[in-house]
């Protein structure tokens, strides 16, 4: 959000910036049935700093977080798209988040990447509802979700010094 913020874009996001007439209205002849039509050079910077907005937000989430976004047109949109899904501090949601982390073990992923890549998404979830997990929680729930194949590692990582 502070990247947001610096570039004076919240705006985009919140509604606060409009979206300017796309067309210019027409000065022409009056007699003129169809008038020439211009673009409003405020739309064009408009639409330029939305796509950019919007890509800088795309650019960060998740392939399946992307599916929630595919299709919409402004950062305003994917924005809204993520709140709704994301921002419900609901103490379901959070439960919800809680078990898929009990769950999170290394035998159910084909890969490491894998492994690591979804705990990352679980807990990118937790700070987006407002709960960040310490990181001493985020490290002793990755060891231990490893397994009797990592047990050594863990035991000698979480012994106290």
């Amino acid at each position: 959000m502070g990247l947001v913020e610096s570039q004076d874009m919240l705006g985009f996001l919140d509604g606060s910036i409009h979206v300017p007439s796309r067309i210019l209205p027409s000065a022409g002849d009056t007699a003129d049935r169809n008038p020439p039509q211009a673009i409003n050079p405020r739309f064009s910077e408009w639409r330029k700093s939305d796509k950019l907005l919007r890509g800088w937000i795309t650019g960060t989430l998740s392939e399946e977080t992307l599916g929630l976004v595919v299709g919409l047109d402004t950062s305003a949109e994917v924005w809204t798209a993520l709140q709704d899904t994301y921002a419900g501090s609901t103490q379901e949601h959070e439960f919800a988040l809680e078990q898929k982390l009990r769950r999170h073990h290394r035998d159910r992923f084909s890969t490491m990447q894998e492994y690591i890549r979804v705990f990352k998404e679980v807990c990118d979830e937790f700070a987006a509802i407002g709960k960040p997990l310490p990181d001493k929680e985020k490290v002793f729930t990755l060891l231990t979700g490893l397994g009797k194949d990592y047990e050594a590692f863990v035991t000698t990582m979480l012994k106290p010094p």
